[in-house]
């Protein structure tokens, strides 16, 4: 008791300066055993220097205080400043040029994609009239009972309900939300999110999630298209998905208001129970379990009066890079490095669960990481290289609006600080925090002539096990690939929690990632001292080695976080037509082409940047979320007629649909 006591007292006699503790009841000093660290600590303190640091990095991006770093918010400002800071401690210059000449970090930008404004911008307004009488309109509380989804038009509407079912054109078995004869016109379509489902509200076209006919785009234009004049959607109750508890808001969303040109709104599952029993004397349940089963078109008795006011605006927010000048003939040519450090912050698009922090450690707060210890040991190595040693020069660029679109290393792409011709290799990592069985997915071996000899060899040898992907547009490194630029793009794989709030710092394999970054600073030193052209046969020797221990850091050990997570796929479609579209706004009518990628569906097909699609197969495409239906129900094989608009001039042509792998 008295040694406990001791024990406890001595933390407090420390802080106030005393070096032991002696108690007359004992005959010897008490070991302060409380100093001792914890085995987290212990831990910490034997890693190498590099995986320390990646591990500071890793948790500080991923805390919940970076907001999950989506543009427009303040936890995507705090990451920029975060970025700089690091990239000016590791010594590197800005690299971009301010309006007064002078250099700087930052490279500001405005996403093309839409940011739908707060509620204190909207008014909303629904009443639901039932009984066969029409009485006093039911007021809904908005938030609580219903909300605008980011799909709206600013549109009014008042008309009958008809209950569409899951407002699905075609599905497994000839299944059809719409009996022959089916008719919306001028009314209000009610229909369930998702597909029909089991018991257990588990798809029952798809063993995992949802399948492509779940599509909310394509429901909404199933019901547009047959009349709909206004749609209120509702979470079909006892679905087996998180987001059956939440509400579609346009309040902070992202890209596509007004593309439907209707009000849409979403319905609480309580107020739809209400609506249906009160006005038809079936429940919400009968409803969604005939439609599992078949589809049905029911009239309810009852008529909605709603009106939606949805407004947008652009968002700022900013890339971030640094440069590591070169010497003697190569200097003025780059090697750029890069990685996204945006993420989709407290998930109003781009996942499957709504208005909940997304810490985006994995994506792409490893790639980041990576990008901020790579920057650290390349200062060291930099400095410690010889005075007349030639070396190209290296930019470190962290990129915001990857997520909405690539938008952050395009903008970057059409606005170098350099000229295109002077950049010798692009490499970009993105999601490099998940290392599985040493698995590493590889692109870019075939973008340039010589690049595999040079950069392969370093990959085999790295404990990893390389595997070569086909080239995807699905990271940054496309935008650089699109303008003719060598690429080497690193990515570990998806998982169960990508796009997820589980997407936390404690799942991410710091070793693992540390042995990409070491990886990667080895190709990036064999390229930056590779003497010619990328085909040029390689020396014996490159100056590539790591620095023991940098200035400023300490000496710590590994630490490895494998699982065996599943892969998923980003996208459901089967198809890559391969271009990006410059216009997400509903503005301009049709989907006008920013750029075409080599290799493609629709580069095969003759189109260009520039050109703007206005048909599909005989349907009018209106924007970029009309066309997406189209693409996800498409197959490999499928063809198709385009009509676009060149030059102010109709042409046709006719495109036959690749698979999204490239087969």
């Amino acid at each position: 008791m008295k040694l406990s006591m001791a024990r406890s007292i001595a933390p407090a006699l420390a802080l106030m300066g005393a070096a032991s503790v002696t108690l007359a009841q004992t005959e010897s000093v008490i070991e302060p055993d409380w100093i001792a660290p914890d085995p987290v600590s212990e831990m910490l303190m034997s890693m190498p220097w590099d995986v320390k640091l990646y591990n500071q990095h890793i948790t500080t991006l991923a805390n919940p205080f970076f907001e999950g770093r989506a543009p427009g918010l303040r936890g995507n400002r705090d990451a920029a400043n975060y970025i700089q800071f690091y990239l000016e401690r590791a010594g590197m210059k800005g690299a971009f040029s301010s309006d007064g000449g002078a250099a700087s970090y930052r490279q500001e930008f405005q996403p093309r994609s839409q940011q739908l404004t707060g509620t204190g911008t909207m008014s909303w307004n629904l009443a639901v009239y039932s009984g066969p009488v029409k009485q006093e309109p039911r007021k809904l509380i908005y938030g609580e009972d219903f909300v605008a989804t980011p799909y709206s038009a600013s549109e009014s509407f008042e008309g009958p309900i008809v209950f569409a079912g899951y407002s699905i054109e075609s599905g497994p078995d000839d299944y059809t939300s719409f009996p022959e004869g089916a008719d919306l016109t001028d009314s209000i379509a009610m229909i369930f999110r998702f597909e029909p489902m089991d018991s257990e509200g588990n798809s029952k076209w798809s063993e995992r999630g949802w399948s492509p006919q779940a599509g909310f785009i394509q429901k909404l234009r199933a019901a547009t298209s047959r009349g709909a004049k206004g749609i209120i959607v509702v979470n079909a109750p006892g679905a087996n998905d998180p987001r059956v508890g939440s509400l579609l808001d346009a309040n902070g969303g992202q890209g596509m208001g007004g593309s439907m040109r209707v009000p849409i709104m979403m319905m609480s599952v309580d107020a739809a129970r209400k609506l249906t029993q009160e006005s038809t004397g079936l429940s919400l349940d009968d409803l969604r379990r005939k439609a599992d089963e078949a589809g049905l078109v029911v009239p309810l008795n009852a008529t909605a009066s709603i009106s939606a006011n949805i407004t947008s605006g652009k968002v700022t927010t900013n890339n971030v890079a640094g440069v590591f000048r070169g010497n003697g003939d190569l200097a003025d040519e780059y090697i750029v490095i890069g990685a996204h450090y945006d993420h989709v912050g407290y998930g109003k698009f781009g996942t499957s669960t709504p208005d909940v922090l997304h810490p985006g450690a994995d994506d792409n707060g490893s790639g980041t990481s990576a990008c901020l210890v790579l920057a650290e040991s390349l200062g060291k190595i930099w400095a410690d290289l010889p005075a007349n040693q030639p070396r190209r020069s290296v930019v470190v660029a962290l990129f915001s609006a990857e997520e909405s679109g690539l938008e952050g290393s395009r903008y970057m792409v059409q606005n170098l600080p350099m000229p295109k011709e002077s950049i010798y290799t692009m490499v970009n990592m993105d999601m490099v925090g998940r290392l599985r069985e040493g698995r590493v997915d590889v692109q870019g071996m075939e973008s340039a002539e010589g690049l595999e000899d040079l950069v392969w060899p370093i990959l085999e040898a790295s404990g990893m096990t390389p595997v070569k992907e086909r080239p995807t547009g699905n990271s940054d490194h496309a935008s650089f690939r699109n303008a003719g630029v060598p690429i080497v793009s690193l990515f570990t794989g998806y998982h169960d929690v990508y796009h997820t709030p589980g997407d936390v710092s404690e799942t991410i394999n710091r070793v693992g990632a540390v042995k990409i970054v070491r990886t990667v600073q080895e190709i990036v030193m064999t390229l930056a001292t590779h003497p010619g052209k990328l085909s040029d046969p390689a020396p014996k020797a490159t100056v590539a080695a790591a620095p023991s221990r940098p200035q400023r850091s300490n000496r710590f050990a590994d630490s490895s976080n494998d699982d065996e997570d599943k892969p998923t796929n980003r996208t459901g479609s089967r198809v890559r037509f391969g271009i990006m579209p410059g216009n997400y706004d509903g503005i301009v009518s049709g989907v006008l082409i920013d750029e075409v990628f080599p290799g493609t569906t629709a580069d095969n097909a003759g189109l260009k940047a520039g050109d703007r699609m206005v048909e599909w197969n005989g349907s009018k495409l209106d924007s970029v979320q009309d066309w997406m239906p189209f693409l996800m129900d498409a197959k490999p094989g499928d063809k198709v007629e385009i009509v676009y608009i060149r030059n102010n001039e109709r042409k046709t042509t006719t495109a036959t649909l690749l698979a999204a792998d490239g087969e």
